[in-house]
């Protein structure tokens, strides 16, 4: 078994087909730890399986871990200083021109 720190949190939505084979027109919604997308969806079957739901039908999985989420990358100081530069030489420039 995996520790908990590597595994995955998946938010999975999904419906569930009655023993006549009609779909539900609700939509449930479980959040579920696993490796992998497959494993996540085998371990919501099995989940829905001892409860006696019967089939389930997958209408959207979503990995929703926070480390996954790609950060907004700080600019470098030369590239502030760079841009301050530019500016200056601009309104420098346009100085020149008016006066």
């Amino acid at each position: 078994m995996k520790e908990a720190e590597s595994l995955n949190t998946y938010t999975i939505r999904y419906r569930t087909f009655t023993e006549f084979g009609i779909l539900d027109i609700l939509t449930k919604k479980k959040i579920v730890e696993a490796d992998s997308q497959l494993n996540a969806i085998e371990i919501l079957k099995s989940k829905e399986k001892v409860t006696g739901s019967g089939k389930i039908r997958i209408d959207n999985i979503e990995k929703i871990n926070a480390d996954e989420t790609k950060k907004k990358k700080k600019k470098s100081p030369f590239v502030w200083i760079f841009f301050v530069v530019m500016a200056v030489a601009g309104l420098s420039r346009l100085a020149t021109m008016l006066f």
